[in-house]
């Protein structure tokens, strides 16, 4: 299955971390999931629209304004503070002038996770333009020719 953009960006932030990286996942399902700190989790949450940009082909219809709630789990605050800040930093260099900030809240959905360590969620905005173009959902698996109609069966076929 392919990964949605915001999946592909977090792997790119990853990538951006390099060493500094811990380990990522992505869905709201995983917030679940016990283990130990660090670990971050990105989930989408809701998105609104706004005006497109003139120009360009195929030209920018709106920009979905996606909320992304960046969970952070860390051992300890210091720790949780210096993740959050990597994920800002390696997300700026990624999608600059389409990066809001907007908050830093702590707590966690999980309680296994203050259990065992410290936690906020990051949540930023992150444009993504929509564009006029028609992008398939769907494949061929096969098709079949037909050899059976003749002019004139009610099927329209090339050469008739």
């Amino acid at each position: 299955m392919a990964k949605s953009n915001l999946e592909q960006l977090m792997d790119a932030v990853v990538v951006e971390l390099g060493a500094s990286s811990v380990s990522h996942l992505f869905g709201r399902t995983n917030l679940n999931e016990r283990g130990a700190p660090p670990r971050v989790v990105w989930i989408a949450a809701e998105s609104e629209f706004g005006g497109g940009l003139p120009g360009g082909n195929p030209r920018m219809l709106w920009i979905e304004q996606q909320l992304v709630e960046i969970h952070v789990w860390g051992r300890d605050a210091a720790q949780v503070r210096d993740l959050w800040a990597n994920e800002l930093v390696a997300l700026q260099r990624l999608a600059s002038t389409s990066l809001r900030p907007r908050r830093v809240t702590p707590g966690a959905e999980s309680d296994h996770w203050l259990t065992n360590g410290d936690a906020v969620v990051l949540t930023v905005t992150i444009d993504v333009p929509v564009l006029d173009e028609l992008v398939p959902t769907t494949s061929a698996t096969g098709w079949t020719y037909e050899t059976e109609s003749t002019p004139g069966d009610g099927w329209i076929e090339a050469g008739e």
